[in-house]
């Protein structure tokens, strides 16, 4: 009872967090950010909205368009009506531009001059129409807290994007550093090999160059500092708080890329120190602690925007759930349910490293396989506990089940859900490590 008490002023708090830090950058004046938001938004129009920085392979695909969005949003929040844009989250918006050439327009208060405008005589589409408008309108965006807007208009005061990209670089290399070096120190090698394995896999080098990708690794890799921080001062018994705080903290800066992760890794981590937490039990207990903590504060957001807003959200929050769980979206080809969920797990697995590089990949891919069966199969330990590798095997799959619930959004964002794989791998090399013994060398 003490523990439930304790989660709930942990979410209250953090709750209050969340609104008190929309507001502080709301009530930050745009004068004061303008100069390096224009300077981000000739950097961001310099490029397309969509580009791979190695073409034909999509785990490389840099991601403007969300950037865009959420720099439109953190231009538009409101000091004079602060509380109202931080829940409404409005942008600068019309269809004939993208998203670059739509924040440039918001900013600048006209397009870019080489802006290529959508052949809308082809398309046969009405430009007198509203939503077609050549002047744009606001859009709301109010299904997300958009934590991260808030954080890049703070930041803005200081740099522009392009310096945020590098910062964000800095950042990883050293919470990733001192992470390894915490794992070293406990000889937690599998980790770190695992780990590694994992980050590869799913091509996270290019995490940083992205916003919409980036704030979700800091928070996982913190979490796991703290999970070894915790089993070092034997206080074991606050591992859950660990997942709600992480639950709470993606949901607030993430745009649903690769959320999973928040659970996967450190729950990995915690059975892996203490082989006692494990089996099902273990995993649903911390599964439900971070389903409360992520969509707790997921409907927070839309009860407090209802209130703020004086409308009835529901109508467009539930349209877009649906959306994300299989509805019908225009350009996507028709299949049968079985196929779509088949289709959206293997679009992901498929863009893992180096599979996404084509046949010989996909080749290189299955030799990886092969090998990591070959040593749990041949090098197998005595007495091993099957409960441990069965928590491991079950963690694994978390991303997978995913992947198959939100199968019409793991389709079509394939190029960053394939992260959430990064705690797959991560429990199946973990596993290997802990079922297997590898030969000893002789001493002569």
């Amino acid at each position: 009872m003490k523990k439930i008490i304790c989660g709930i002023g942990i979410f209250a708090v953090l709750e209050a967090f969340f609104v008190g830090f929309l507001l502080l950058a709301a009530a930050v004046p745009q004068s004061s950010i303008e100069e390096n938001m224009k300077e981000s938004a000739i950097y961001l129009c310099e490029k397309e909205v969509f580009f791979e920085a190695i073409e034909g392979v999509p785990a490389t695909k840099i991601d403007h368009y969300a950037d865009s969005i959420t720099l439109n949003i953190a231009w538009n929040l409101s000091s004079d009506d602060n509380l109202r844009s931080t829940m409404l989250a409005a942008y600068h918006f019309t269809k004939l531009h993208n998203e670059n050439s739509n924040f440039h327009r918001a900013v600048f208060g006209k397009y870019p001059d080489f802006e290529r405008y959508i052949d809308t005589e082809a398309l046969g589409i009405d430009t007198s129409l509203p939503e077609w408008s050549q002047d744009g309108a606001m859009m709301q965006y109010m299904r997300y807290w958009h934590g991260s807007a808030a954080l890049s208009r703070l930041l803005h005061l200081v740099m522009p994007i392009k310096s945020m990209y590098i910062l964000n670089t800095i950042f990883f290399i050293i919470l990733l550093a001192v992470l390894v070096i915490m794992l070293i120190r406990k000889k937690l090698f599998d980790c770190i090999i695992a780990l590694a394995f994992g980050l590869v896999l799913t091509s996270s080098w290019y995490v940083p160059f992205s916003l919409e990708y980036f704030y979700i690794y800091p928070i996982v890799i913190i979490q796991m500092i703290a999970v070894l921080i915790l089993h070092d001062k034997k206080k074991e018994d606050l591992y859950p708080f660990v997942i709600l705080l992480g639950a709470m903290l993606i949901n607030y800066f993430d745009f649903l890329t690769a959320e999973t992760l928040s659970l996967t890794m450190p729950l990995i981590l915690m059975i892996r120190l203490n082989h006692e937490n494990k089996g099902i039990k273990f995993i649903a207990k911390n599964s439900v602690v971070w389903g409360i903590g992520y969509g707790g504060t997921w409907v927070s957001k839309w009860i407090i925007s209802a209130i703020v807003l004086r409308e009835n959200v529901m109508p467009y929050i539930t349209g877009h759930i649906a959306e994300r769980l299989g509805g019908e979206t225009e350009g996507l080809p028709e299949m049968s349910l079985p196929s779509f969920v088949y289709s959206a797990v293997m679009r992901n697995i498929l863009n893992m490293f180096p599979a996404g590089y084509g046949t010989g990949g996909v080749f290189a891919g299955v030799i990886l396989i092969i090998i990591a069966a070959y040593i749990a199969y041949v090098y197998r330990r005595k007495g091993f506990d099957k409960k441990v590798a069965g928590s491991f095997l079950l963690i694994a799959l978390i991303p997978v089940l995913r992947f198959m619930v939100m199968h019409n959004h793991s389709y079509i964002h394939y190029f960053f859900t394939v992260r959430a794989l990064c705690g797959t791998v991560f429990a199946l090399v973990v596993a290997v490590a802990y079922v297997s013994e590898l030969p000893k060398r002789k001493k002569k």
